[in-house]
């Protein structure tokens, strides 16, 4: 015979945290090592990927391309020089700069 008074169906949970223990909420991954660098030099370069979200997976692209051939030098290079730049760019400026830098035979 089943007990009533003690069926978990009729137990009310004391907290939330009771809830929410019973699913197995997964965290979210962690970002690679050529993600943090990419997003560190947009901030360093104060890039606002939220006007330019267009920008943002070829800007992720060519990080995640620098570190998979080797070329971290080139986008420390680039960095530098836009870092170093003169004129006053717009956002989208400075990530094609970026980009044609990055692109130009290193001699």
């Amino acid at each position: 015979m089943i007990n009533y008074l003690d069926d978990w169906r009729k137990k009310k949970p004391s907290t939330i945290g009771d809830c929410l223990g019973k699913f197995k909420i997964k965290d979210k991954p962690k970002r690679q090592e050529w993600q943090l660098k990419a997003f560190d030099i947009a901030d360093k370069l104060k890039i606002d990927f939220k006007k330019n979200r267009k920008e943002l997976p070829k800007w992720l692209s060519l990080f995640r391309n620098a570190y998979k051939n080797g070329r971290l030098g080139r986008l420390e290079s680039c960095y530098s020089f836009l870092a170093d730049y003169g004129k006053s760019l717009t956002d989208l400026d400075k990530i094609r700069l970026f980009f044609w830098k990055y692109g130009k035979k290193q001699v």
